[in-house]
């Protein structure tokens, strides 16, 4: 359950949200996501 809860910790995050949603068609550097 401890992950479970991690997980939705993680999401409550904005930033973490968005950096999902950008990710979702396929990989990208680190540099790419933090340009965007």
């Amino acid at each position: 359950m401890k992950s479970a809860a991690r997980v939705f910790r993680a999401l409550a995050d904005p930033t973490r949200r968005q950096i999902l949603e950008e990710l979702k068609d396929g990989q990208l550097a680190a540099g790419e996501i933090a340009s965007r």
